[in-house]
This record gives C-alpha cells, sequence and structure tokens, in this order.
C-alpha cells in the first residue's frame, strides 16, 4: 500500500530548506505554470516530489504504475521515473487537472475540467476529448468513458 502525504509550505525557500532536512530521496522539481503556492508529497516516508503551482484548491494527485509515478497537479500532469526520481515529462492540460481516470499498459488518462485526454507513458498526447460544460459525474467502463456535463448533457466517448 502507498502511503501518500502533502506537506504545504509558506514558500519556495521554505519548502527547499525542510527538503534539505529529509532523509528521503528528493525528486526533480515540477513546477506549473504561475506557480504561487508550495509544497511537496511525500510517498510511504521514502520519496519527496517538491511541486509549485498555482493554487486553484484542488490538491495534487498521484498514480503509481509500473515504474512510473504520475503526478496531477492545476494544469499539468507530470510522469517520473521512481528508481531515479527523474521527471520524464510535464504535459499542459486544456484547463485544470481533475483526476486520473486510467492508467494501464498503453495509456495515461486523465480528466480535466471539460474534457478527457489519454497521453502516452512519455507523455505524448494521443487524443483529446473535450466536452461543452464542466464535467459534473463520469465513468469508465470497458475504453469508454461515460457521464454528463454541469448542464445536463450526457456524454460517451470511446477511447480505442
Amino acid at each position: 500500500m502507498n502511503i501518500v502525504s502533502w506537506t504545504q509550505c509558506d514558500s519556495r525557500n521554505d519548502m527547499l530548506a525542510r527538503l534539505s532536512m529529509v532523509d528521503s530521496q528528493v525528486f526533480d522539481e515540477l513546477i506549473t505554470e504561475d506557480a504561487n503556492t508550495w509544497g511537496y508529497l511525500t510517498l510511504n516516508k521514502k520519496k519527496c516530489i517538491p511541486i509549485g503551482f498555482a493554487n486553484v484548491g484542488l490538491s495534487p494527485e498521484i498514480f503509481l504504475h509500473n515504474k512510473m509515478l504520475y503526478v496531477g497537479i492545476t494544469d499539468t500532469v507530470a510522469g517520473f521515473d521512481v528508481s531515479r526520481g527523474q521527471l520524464i515529462f510535464s504535459y499542459k492540460a486544456p484547463t485544470v487537472f481533475h483526476k486520473f481516470i486510467n492508467i494501464d499498459e498503453e495509456n495515461v488518462i486523465f480528466q480535466d475540467e471539460m474534457g478527457f485526454i489519454g497521453l502516452t507513458h512519455n507523455g505524448n498526447e494521443k487524443w483529446v476529448k473535450l466536452c461543452s460544460d464542466i464535467i459534473d459525474t463520469c465513468y469508465f467502463s470497458k475504453n469508454t468513458i461515460y457521464g454528463e456535463t454541469l448542464d445536463g448533457e450526457k456524454f460517451k466517448f470511446s477511447i480505442t
């Protein structure tokens, strides 16, 4: 089981000072566009990811798959090589990252505020499916994403 904790910091300098005192592997820093808030994720008390991000009220989300750790925050999805702590890619989403939908051998699929994006494991965009309004509910089943927007429009996207 992976135990993840988030530590909010007062500034980038505060974050770097705290990380200099931890007995953990510190990954490459992830800085999103318009970063105004700083903190770091700790995974199993052994690995730390320093993050600078534009605070839109959503905490970072992570997903561990094979030897990659995926982080979604603000408008960014990033992939890290866990063994080296190295940032492999950083992808800017069309709007605000909300959650990972599915990660398997072929895809990294996530939801942003207005749609869904499929990436390869090295961060290349495979497809983008956008809705006409903000997504209210959704679920993933057998290569199809179903859901409804805030204005009540139902959608169904095949991702094969």
